[in-house]
């Protein structure tokens, strides 16, 4: 901190505050996501009326009514929900120390622009399933060793699958036999003699593209002689 000179006030400490992150890749909001707002550190109260979401374009700044919620998986991240339009460039300003954590520091000022993408970027696939006796997790993930669940659906009846607005990538395919029925794999039990639950995948990355949908075929009778074996023919 500078000394003051003579007759000159003594500067006071600036206030320290924490910044916002945001979920996005670049500045652009995919058409069936959430906007997500990360801290750094656990929240404590955070004010959502001191959030403005408005079309960049739009000069007076007319507030758009957005869902407001705090994440379920995620405990330093909140989600703005909103009915993105294709094509279009969005702004938002959250006000100086809308937010507190949990160390008593607030939130700095925060802006944003960003856009959405326009609805023939992204491609559609469709899985139409047979065999299916009891609850079963779908999962799309990436084409890489972590397999990161990129979007998954739930089901107990054969017929149609529809996973949409698709990043044009490569994903893998799997499945889960949700024995139990509580939404997500469990790892068996030793003591309780109990297995892991079943997985399959189909066993070829599939690659998405761009304005186009498809639909797989995809019989879900489990099979004792499954090895998975996945192989990416392009």
């Amino acid at each position: 901190r500078k000394k003051p000179k003579d007759g000159e006030e003594e500067e006071p400490e600036p206030i320290e505050q924490f910044t916002w992150k945001t979920s996005l890749t670049g500045s652009t909001v995919e058409l069936n996501k959430k906007l997500g707002l990360i801290a750094p550190e656990p929240v404590l109260t955070f004010d959502s009326t001191m959030i403005l979401l408005y079309h960049t374009d739009d000069t007076l700044k007319t507030p758009l009514k957005f869902k407001f919620e705090k994440d379920t998986a995620e405990w330093r991240r909140y989600n703005i929900d909103f009915p993105w339009q294709a094509g279009a460039a969005y702004s938002i300003v959250i006000d100086s120390a809308a937010a507190t954590n949990i160390f008593g520091i607030t939130s700095r000022n925060f802006k944003l622009n960003f856009a959405t993408r326009e609805e023939d970027f992204y491609g559609t696939l469709t899985l139409n399933l047979s065999g299916v006796d009891g609850q079963v997790i779908l999962q799309l993930l990436s084409n890489s060793d972590d397999e990161k669940v990129i979007e998954q659906r739930i089901t107990n009846k054969n017929g149609a699958v529809l996973f949409d607005y698709l990043l044009p990538e490569k994903y893998r395919i799997k499945v889960i036999y949700d024995r139990n029925g509580n939404g997500k794999w469990n790892t068996g039990s030793f003591q309780d003699k109990l297995q892991p639950e079943r997985v399959m995948y189909i066993n070829q990355v599939h690659k998405v593209r761009s304005n186009w949908e498809e639909t797989l075929n995809w019989d879900l009778t489990p099979d004792d002689t499954f090895i998975k074996k996945i192989r990416d023919l392009e």
